[in-house]
């Protein structure tokens, strides 16, 4: 007689479902009772706060639906900021919560415009906050929202960027009055300056400012120890020089950065950061040395990796520039219509893509 098998089968679920299920009911209904108070409003908070940390569990539970979730959190957001904006002595605290995760949701939501114009109510609620860490978070938060929105196509405002300094600029101040210099509030004017630098890189004629605040990250990222921060900033000093067009800074600091990523191994990074350099050496006549960044890069690529498509891409294209090099020496210097014509063409057929 054979033994019964049994198959256990374990199933994911988030550690909030339960009390997520228990406290909507709850708000529910007290809405359906009229009850609108500041408990009410309470309630709605902590809903909130339930459901913004049930997001972070979505590859463990299958059931979470994270737009149907967001969008159930604005609902319970404008609900508990309606009841605490006519409450007179409504709990300011409460309130500043409560307009923190509403402008945490529509952001995830990518609704800038909305997160923007519930932070203007938020910084009113911050005039007379004494905690520098809420402020600071505070201004970190709204900058993000301008510098975001400011990447967007469809809803990018001209002064996106500007306001996104202003803010950075108001967090900066906050951070450099807090006394205790800690390696935590390093580390976060570590990432001021960074964040200053990148807004800086995209100013016209900010290319010197971006370059003096990147520098300033990197040297407290290289003085705290964090790797992938200083490779992070390099990789924004050599985009900052690329948006500004200045080519051998942008090579210097991919040179830079490829050296910190074979320090440390990184396969994958090295890669990426030798595709990146074998550009910017074709785009500054460096031919023979894209051809030998591009034998690195076949020596680390596996024959199953996605990227040997793009690798083939760009051996083309090292080729197809080598034979208009070629192709353009042999014509004479002479400068006639013929030969205006010749040239043309061959510009013609190096822009084809399936010719090498």
């Amino acid at each position: 007689m054979g033994k019964a098998v049994y198959k256990i089968e374990i199933i994911n679920v988030s550690p909030f479902k339960d009390d997520i299920t228990r406290l909507t009911k709850e708000i529910e209904e007290l809405r359906r009772e009229k009850d609108q108070t500041r408990e009410t409003a309470e309630k709605a908070v902590n809903l909130v706060d339930l459901i913004l940390q049930d997001l972070e569990h979505i590859n463990e539970d299958p059931d979470i639906d994270p737009d149907r979730n967001k969008i159930k959190a604005v609902k319970y957001c404008e609900f508990a900021y309606d009841i605490l904006v006519k409450d007179k002595d409504s709990n300011i605290k409460l309130s500043q919560e409560c307009l923190k995760y509403w402008i945490d949701v529509l952001a995830r939501l990518n609704r800038f415009d909305e997160a923007i114009d519930i932070s203007k109510r938020y910084v009113v609620l911050l005039n007379n906050e004494k905690d520098p860490m809420i402020l600071h978070e505070a201004y970190h938060e709204i900058a993000g929202l301008y510098f975001c929105r400011g990447h967007d196509e469809d809803y990018a405002k001209y002064n996106d960027f500007e306001d996104a300094r202003r803010f950075y600029d108001l967090e900066r101040r906050v951070l450099d009055e807090l006394p205790a210099d800690t390696e935590h509030l390093q580390d976060l004017k570590r990432s001021s300056d960074l964040n200053m630098g990148i807004i800086e890189a995209k100013e016209i004629g900010g290319l010197e400012r971006a370059i003096g605040r990147l520098k300033k990250a990197l040297v407290a990222a290289d003085s705290l120890r964090r790797r992938e921060e200083k490779q992070t900033t390099l990789w924004e000093i050599g985009n900052a020089y690329r948006n500004h067009g200045d080519l051998r800074g942008l090579l210097k600091a991919q040179t830079t950065e490829l050296k910190l990523i074979r320090q440390y191994r990184w396969k994958d990074k090295e890669i990426l950061c030798l595709f990146e350099l074998t550009r910017t050496r074709l785009e500054m006549g460096q031919y023979d040395e894209s051809r030998s960044t591009l034998a690195e890069i076949s020596d680390l690529v596996d024959a199953e990796e996605d990227l040997t498509s793009e690798l083939d891409a760009l051996e083309n294209i090292v080729a197809r520039i080598e034979s208009f090099r070629v192709a353009t020496s042999k014509l004479p210097s002479t400068a006639t219509l013929g030969l205006v014509h010749r040239r043309a063409m061959l510009f013609y057929e190096l822009s084809r893509p399936n010719r090498i």
